[in-house]
């Protein structure tokens, strides 16, 4: 049981680690290793497979994924983009309507809510062993993830974002699958 100062120690813990993981991630972004994640990306069972994919339009250093996108428009993918509602809530939303800049200033869509998607690629700022992901810290992701408990998560970034562990809370969401250039983890 996690006790209230547990709780905020792993907090501070977490914040560290995040700036941390920022500067690498930032050090070691690359367009050429964006476009080779993707490609293995498109070539997943859950890719396949899937009708509704969910992508993210990139912000700073996280994986680009212009690639992605791509191939999901030449292979017939409905997409959604996140569309933040909320200081503590996002939606998915179709692409249809075109983009406007948003929440953070990140692009979002301005088509309607969708809630049919079978597979979510999500953005991290490390990730580990585990399937954990380690995101902003307003935890939009997490609570978005616990409403589609059917869905594929798959979390793209780099391979200098995968760490041995990264400390959870009960409402860390752990993603299905975790994809860099070296490793593919199911």
């Amino acid at each position: 049981m996690r006790t209230p100062c547990a709780a905020q120690c792993n907090t501070m813990h977490k914040a560290a680690l995040r700036r941390s993981m920022l500067a690498i991630r930032k050090e070691n972004a690359s367009a050429a290793i964006s476009a080779a994640i993707c490609e293995k990306a498109a070539r997943l069972d859950a890719y396949k497979l899937a009708k509704t994919i969910m992508l993210y339009v990139p912000t700073g250093s996280e994986l680009d994924t212009a690639r992605l996108f791509a191939f999901a428009m030449r292979d017939g993918k409905q997409i959604c983009l996140p569309r933040v509602l909320t200081d503590t809530a996002m939606e998915a939303a179709w692409i249809g309507g075109g983009l406007k800049r948003g929440a953070f200033h990140i692009f979002e869509p301005c088509g309607a809510r969708t809630e049919a998607i079978d597979l979510i690629f999500v953005p991290g700022v490390a990730f580990d062993i585990h399937h954990n992901r380690l995101g902003y810290g307003k935890g939009y992701y997490d609570r978005f993830l616990a409403q589609y408990p059917d869905a594929v998560t798959v979390g793209l970034g780099y391979a200098c974002q995968l760490i041995p562990e990264i400390p959870t809370e009960s409402t860390d969401k752990p993603l299905s699958m975790i994809l860099t250039e070296e490793d593919f983890l199911k």
